[in-house]
């Protein structure tokens, strides 16, 4: 067995298999290892033969490079008891081996160790997470498939496969993985979708679904009052309304306190909106998502500190008020994430802020390059001062005339030369016998500067922007049902988490969450208390 894995003899091992070999039994931890150190060793031998092919005299050092690399894995060996069958040998040893044949980029030998075994679901999702991680070309989406069998066999067994906690992958689930995986195809999967339906309703979901319908018995039967108001404000699809409605009287309110005079000390209104976005911060930080919302709430707090001092401070404080509040207007965009249609056009949006921030790098390297050589022409006489870090008056018209067409920058060039109106010259006088001024030297190709920077900046640059807004549009348009879906698991699972109150009133959610922890860890360790006593006692 060990020789068909080393050799990839897939027929071997599939034959040793149909023979009685016992997986369980062969795979031990030293065996593992040892095929990952014999595979590792072929593949360097095999690097080894094409790199002296390539060069005879680099194949000198490879000898040292392995000794020194096997010495120091030797040095850091730890002792196993071998013996030990419940030390030395796997749970899932297909799981290993598989994730062996992933690794060492073994196709045929992952297919197969992967159709044997248990969670074939879970490991294909791992297998592809990894191929995507090496970015191998190969793509393992058998998980499609299985999915795609699974929910046609039956729809609720599917379900439950779904939400199924895999001990031996770090109690995760298959949905996680997807995620974890990217796989915009599992989760756009309608097996996927009826059960984050499901999640979104919450207890509020209407029996379409066979597996979901329920008797008369069940339909009529008693619910203790509060228990249907804990249910019905316990769904992910009220706890985002609610939340909704919150984060629109939160606006409304900001706008109000940056529209009217600033009093001396916070209004009520102030004070509500601090408390919104104090709560706000400790239910980011308790989620570990602090990341989205940490120059929202930083900016804020930093206007607070100075609105509360006197003035001028309290002037600047109500300036990065209003400069912050475009940080929460923005944060808007993430309730459009539940909408089908408006979902992949924030998206759209996003992916074309960064692409249009390469295009402002490329803009301003053109822009420098026009702009400070025009200003050199134009003022040979300039004073080495502090005033050169002001592009003047280049960059300005440079800017101005962006959008402009290559006719009026010649105009205004020919303006402000004064080659029509302003004489100019050596040794020359004008008509009341005044010396003319010197002409500026290289003033005339100001104009054919002007006019390489407008074909460069208006002509190509511009339209190559607009050719790649059109292809992130038609890129995300073609897997748009795909990309709404995928936002709609991660906004179902943020809400699914969430306390049930919004914020401000969130405040009272986290007390409860903090003393029940509190008691229940207290009554664990009193329980714990007196099974010691129990056992001093029986002992």
């Amino acid at each position: 067995m060990m020789d068909a894995l080393v050799l990839d003899r897939v027929d071997f091992v599939k034959l040793l298999l149909e023979n009685g070999v016992n997986i369980h039994h062969f795979l031990t931890i030293p065996r593992l290892e040892e095929l990952y150190n014999t595979v590792g060793i072929i593949l360097l031998q095999q690097r080894k033969t094409r790199i002296h092919n390539e060069n005879p005299k680099s194949g000198i050092w490879l000898p040292l490079l392995t000794h020194k690399k096997a010495k120091k894995k030797k040095e850091e060996e730890v002792e196993i008891d071998v013996d030990d069958p419940e030390v030395c040998r796997f749970k899932y040893p297909f799981h290993e081996l598989m994730l062996w044949g992933v690794l060492m980029k073994r196709q045929k030998m992952a297919l197969f160790l992967w159709q044997r075994g248990e969670e074939a679901m879970a490991k294909a999702l791992v297998a592809c997470k990894l191929y995507k991680a090496m970015s191998d070309i190969k793509q393992f989406i058998c998980f499609i498939s299985l999915l795609d069998q699974s929910y046609k066999h039956d729809e609720q067994v599917a379900m439950k496969l779904l939400t199924y906690e895999l001990v031996n992958w770090s109690n995760s689930t298959c949905l996680k993985l997807a995620v974890a995986a990217k796989q915009r195809d599992f989760i756009a999967h309608t097996c996927s979708q009826m059960l984050l339906t499901d999640m979104w309703m919450g207890c509020l979901r209407i029996g379409k679904n066979p597996g979901l319908k329920v008797d008369r018995k069940t339909f009529f039967r008693k619910i203790p009052i509060g228990k249907r108001f804990f249910e019905f404000y316990d769904a992910p699809f009220t706890k985002f309304w609610f939340n909704t409605i919150s984060y629109l009287g939160y606006l409304m309110l900001y706008n109000y306190i940056i529209l009217v005079k600033m009093e001396r000390w916070p209004s009520i209104q102030e004070w509500t909106v601090i408390a919104y976005i104090l709560t706000l911060g400790t239910e980011k930080v308790r989620q570990v998502k602090v990341n989205n919302y940490l120059v929202a709430i930083s900016t804020f707090l930093l206007g607070l500190m100075l609105r509360l001092q006197h003035e001028p401070y309290m002037g600047y404080g109500r300036v990065i008020y209003c400069i912050d509040i475009i940080f929460w207007y923005i944060r808007v965009l993430d309730i459009f994430g539940v909408n089908k249609y408006l979902g992949p056009y924030v998206m759209m949006i996003g992916k074309m802020m960064i692409d249009m921030m390469y295009f402002v790098v490329i803009m301003l390297v053109v822009l420098m390059s026009f702009g400070v050589a025009r200003q050199a022409i134009l003022h040979p006489d300039e004073e080495p001062t502090w005033r050169l870090l002001d592009l003047d008056r280049s960059v300005k018209i440079n800017l101005m005339f962006t959008g402009a067409n290559v006719f009026s920058m010649f105009f205004y060039d020919y303006a402000f030369l004064g080659s029509s109106s302003t004489p100019c010259g050596e040794h020359l006088y004008d008509e009341d016998g005044k010396k003319l001024p010197p002409c500026i030297p290289g003033a005339w190709l100001t104009p054919a500067i002007m006019a390489c920077y407008l074909l460069v900046a208006n002509i190509l640059l511009v339209n190559l922007l607009i050719a790649v807004f059109n292809n992130t549009f038609f890129e995300v348009k073609s897997i748009s049902n795909q990309v709404w879906k995928f936002q709609r698991y991660q906004l179902i699972m943020t809400f699914h988490d969430r306390p049930i109150l919004p914020p401000p009133l969130i405040i009272f959610s986290h007390l409860y969450i903090l003393f029940s922890r509190l008691f229940r860890r207290c009554g664990k360790k009193k329980q714990e208390g007196e099974l010691d006593e129990k056992d001093r006692g029986l002992s």
